[in-house]
């Protein structure tokens, strides 16, 4: 560029326009502030939470987290990074969310938070995810087996063991589709406590939005045919008639979800006077923003993921065949993601580097040298 220049930049890019990535993750959440004109990362925030604690510690299935947790993260790491936000003038075009897959988000017809949500690596409805898997064989004419950690075994766990909580189901939805509502909605906005979520204050539009997700989250609930990217009623139907009418609508990869609730600027202090519109992306699960994030969109490419569980995923043209150990995906981008997932993966090495290996002797540990003899 010569001096006195005016940069240049891709037609509908502006200067101080910049966009959002949320992860709702199972240790914590993250936000990152992007800068399209730069190509570049300008700020990053992060939060962490836990799984709920569990009163009965006999069954260790069990994994769940209350979604306020994600909400209360949600406050801490966006007010983050609007102080950078708004030091540098910035103006918020978009906002994308990326969730933890297969997280059961139980809701009644108010949007109440019915239960803690059940997460990915919640195993507890082993015995129900058997059954549903011949029960769906038999029904499809071919191998269909659905692991415990997908979401329609853990709605027939809640259907056979907590009959009072499903009667007052309306909407089943996965962690990141919540997220989506409540920064559409309004709900959580005022967040103080747990209990706030279910006395919050709805703003006026809010009878006419409903839930939604994308092909790629919607393809780990164990219900879904990826070849014609929807809902399978017959399967749906297995656990309950009503339970298709519970799942959130499937958006196009190119679709958004709505805008920003005014309630949610003003807290967060991003464009409080709501003089522009924050688009939210129809967003995705975990894995399916981890291929685009690593530019992996095409085949021939592959992801090897480490962390509270393994993966290794590629894209692929055409769908993998269901009853295999490969995870029939889809992506984010309107094609297949055939995923392959170990459940425990980091957690077993961060074990083993606690309690053998240190680099100082104390509780019995033993140096890395000499473990790696071992």
């Amino acid at each position: 560029m010569n001096v006195g220049e005016k940069r240049k930049f891709p037609e509908g890019i502006e200067e101080n326009g910049c966009t959002i990535g949320i992860d709702i993750g199972t240790q914590g959440a993250k936000a990152i502030l992007y800068h399209p004109a730069s190509q570049t990362i300008i700020a990053r925030s992060s939060a962490k939470y836990d799984l709920d604690q569990q009163q009965d510690t006999s069954d260790n299935r069990r994994a769940e987290q209350h979604p306020a947790k994600w909400i209360q993260a949600l406050h801490d790491i966006l007010k983050e990074l609007s102080l950078t936000i708004n030091e540098k003038n910035l103006i918020v075009k978009s906002i994308g969310t990326s969730g933890q897959q297969h997280g059961l988000v139980a809701l009644d017809n108010k949007y109440n938070v019915i239960r803690p949500a059940k997460l990915w690596c919640d195993v507890e409805a082993s015995e129900e995810a058997d059954s549903f898997s011949q029960a769906a064989t038999r029904k499809m004419g071919k191998q269909w087996n659905i692991p415990a950690g997908f979401t329609a075994p853990k709605a027939l766990w809640m259907k056979e063991n907590e009959p009072k909580n499903w009667e007052k189901v309306r909407w089943i939805i996965l962690p990141h589709d919540y997220v989506n509502l409540c920064l559409r909605s309004g709900i959580g906005h005022d967040f103080s406590a747990p209990s706030s979520l279910e006395n919050h204050s709805l703003n006026v539009d809010f009878v006419s939005i409903f839930p939604c997700t994308d092909a790629g989250d919607a393809s780990g609930t164990g219900i879904f045919d990826p070849v014609s990217r929807d809902y399978v009623k017959d399967l749906a139907d297995l656990i309950d008639e009503k339970y298709v009418a519970a799942l959130p609508k499937i958006l196009s990869p190119s679709e958004v979800y709505g805008n920003v609730s005014p309630l949610w600027k003003q807290a967060l202090n991003i464009d409080s006077e709501n003089e522009h519109p924050i688009i939210i992306s129809v967003g995705s699960g975990d894995n399916m923003m981890s291929a685009l994030g690593s530019k992996c969109v095409s085949e021939g490419n592959a992801v090897l993921s480490l962390g509270t569980s393994g993966t290794i995923f590629g894209v692929s043209s055409a769908p993998v065949e269901t009853g295999t150990s490969v995870a029939p995906f889809c992506d984010a981008t309107g094609k297949h993601l055939p995923l392959v997932c170990v459940m425990s993966c980091t957690g077993v090495l961060n074990s083993v580097l606690e309690n053998w290996c240190s680099s100082s002797e104390k509780n019995g540990a033993i140096s890395h040298e000499e473990a790696s003899t071992l």
